[in-house]
């Protein structure tokens, strides 16, 4: 995945021509209402710095994000997940706004916007739960949380 050309949007269920259109495309994504305003507002300003004419989205089947391109590039450059938008750093690809990024991930190869009351690293996801038991570091027993282990006195 990763390649745009021209209209291959359209051979996907979810899709859409044009940045008006995207509204639809966040709510199949099942994006928070209160982030839409501030994802359709960066998107705009990602397509105005980079000049683009024809934006086009999808969102394939069995993922929750929608990819984005516009006029003849050849790859995906703008990912919409219901808690961030992110892009490449290679500005060879596409430019980035004036808009200072909320993070970055594999190694500052995508950098990103959090959108509104979203949370770094909390990926959307369930948390996992909080241990029950740790590990003794002395003698190596699964012993209850914040207990003495019962065979050296040690609490870990």
């Amino acid at each position: 995945m990763g390649k745009a050309k021209g209209t291959s949007n359209e051979d996907y269920e979810v899709h859409g021509n044009g940045a008006e259109t995207l509204a639809e495309g966040l709510r199949v994504l099942s994006m928070p209402e209160h982030r839409r305003k501030a994802a359709l507002e960066l998107v705009r300003e990602i397509l105005a710095v980079n000049q683009a004419t024809e934006f086009r989205w999808y969102m394939p089947e069995k993922t929750e994000q929608i990819l984005c391109y516009w006029d003849d590039q050849p790859r995906i450059s703008v990912w919409i997940e219901r808690s961030n938008i992110h892009m490449r750093k290679d500005e060879t690809v596409a430019r980035l706004p004036a808009i200072p990024t909320t993070w970055s991930k594999s190694g500052d190869y995508k950098v990103g916007w959090l959108l509104p009351g979203a949370e770094s690293g909390a990926g959307g996801g369930p948390r996992k739960a909080e241990p029950k038991e740790v590990l003794c570091p002395n003698c190596f027993l699964l012993i209850p949380v914040e207990t003495d282990c019962p065979e050296c006195g040690l609490t870990p």
